[in-house]
């Protein structure tokens, strides 16, 4: 019964660290995520909580956007830092989603490696399960779960 009543109680608080984004956040996120985007008035946002804000500045989500064909391409992971600019009001974030030095999408396994390593249960391919839960536990966010494992 002790059992049983601490894991609920270790539920309750860890949920409670989790968070909406707020509205400037929501629509920052968006603009730059719909810049690298083909039709940026085209895409369909999927938010999820904020998992812990307070240890990690990394935001991950859901967009289904239009190809060259115009047509829709699935729920896609994006993966954007949000942070304040310096003593103003406004946000600055930063998108993961193209690398920087090829110009080209990041790799999935890259973008769900980072989304679970700042405490986003989403599955990641196996070589990297031990990577992401030593960055969780750096950042003294719960272990990522077996059951999040993939091939």
């Amino acid at each position: 019964m002790k059992k049983i009543l601490f894991l609920s109680i270790a539920l309750i608080c860890w949920e409670s660290s989790a968070r909406p984004l707020t509205e400037p956040e929501r629509l920052a996120v968006e603009k730059t995520i719909r810049e690298e985007m083909k039709d940026p008035d085209a895409a369909k946002f999927y938010h999820q909580d904020y998992p812990y804000p307070d240890s990690t500045h990394m935001y991950c989500g859901y967009v289904n956007g239009k190809n060259s064909y115009g047509a829709y391409t699935g729920k896609q992971l994006f993966t954007a830092f949000i942070f304040p600019s310096n003593g103003k009001q406004e946000l600055n974030v930063a998108s993961f989603d193209i690398d920087s030095s090829t110009g080209k999408p990041a790799e999935p396994e890259v973008l769900a490696s980072m989304c679970a390593s700042s405490g986003y249960d989403i599955p990641v391919k196996k070589i990297l399960f031990e990577s992401v839960n030593k960055s969780r536990k750096d950042k003294k966010i719960p272990p990522l779960d077996k059951i999040y494992i993939r091939n």
